[in-house]
């Protein structure tokens, strides 16, 4: 592929610095994969960021790549830049599983295991999908801190033992309940007051004050517009995804939301 104007990423809208170096990191590596004929990789990417960077190397007609986090229910993923004619039979990511084992009647949350590793100077995109059970959890690292990651010992105040390996069972199958109201536009405010229940002015405030976030980015203002299939959150209300909007007789607008449980 050759350099374009188009790496100012004017085409995409509202990107932050730290995703536009991102996204020069991820085309360069698609750019070099053909000339050293082997296989590059990025970090984990959250489902935002992972988005942005197919839709750039989309841009670019570039289409040989694959993303992969550990297991098929992966939120967090690593992206392979593969070259032209490459075996995918060989293809072979830079993540592993780690598990912690420790008694049943001690509880951890994914803020613990999280909170732990960080703690340990081990970078957010080095850790991929958490996932929580009782007496045993597991996570996804990049194997540049694998070595760290097992000499874990103590989660908060709970003993673990640590051994590689991914348990299956621990994937759940996903939980929601869906909400369905009438708007009068597809503002965030609006969206987030059907969502939560809560009033619009209570809404407004939430984002303003920064606590909700769109597609894993802080909303920028209540009047920003959100489209079928986002993603947005809100602290201390959940997580959530417009399914559908359709216009009703009135000249409203009937939503559907998906909340994950």
């Amino acid at each position: 592929m050759k350099k374009t104007d188009r790496e100012n990423f004017s085409y995409i809208p509202d990107l932050d610095d730290e995703e536009r170096i991102l996204l020069r990191s991820i085309l360069d590596k698609a750019r070099r994969t053909n000339d050293i004929f082997k296989p590059l990789f990025s970090f984990f990417l959250d489902e935002r960021k992972l988005r942005l960077s197919k839709t750039v190397l989309a841009s670019e007609h570039f289409d040989n790549y694959r993303a992969y986090g550990g297991s098929d229910a992966s939120k967090r993923c690593v992206l392979a830049l593969l070259p032209e004619y490459y075996d995918e039979s060989e293809l072979c990511f830079p993540i592993t599983a780690v598990t912690f084992s420790y008694r049943a009647v001690d509880k951890l949350s994914h803020r613990d295991i999280l909170g732990t590793l960080m703690g340990l100077n081990i970078r957010r995109e080095c850790i991929g999908d958490i996932y929580v059970g009782e007496g045993r959890s597991c996570v996804f690292v990049y194997n540049t801190v694998l070595d760290d990651t097992l000499l874990v010992s103590k989660i908060g105040r709970v003993g673990v033992k640590t051994e590689i390996g991914f348990d299956e069972t621990l994937v759940k199958e996903e939980k929601f309940k869906l909400i369905e109201g009438t708007v009068s536009s597809l503002r965030v405010d609006s969206i987030v007051s059907t969502a939560t229940g809560l009033s619009r002015d209570k809404s407004a405030s939430l984002v303003r004050s920064g606590l909700v976030t769109c597609d894993y980015k802080t909303a920028a203002s209540v009047s920003d517009r959100l489209e079928t299939g986002v993603v947005f959150s809100v602290r201390g209300y959940g997580k959530f995804e417009l399914l559908s909007q359709s216009p009703t007789k009135k000249d409203r607008i009937h939503i559907t939301v998906k909340k994950y449980l």
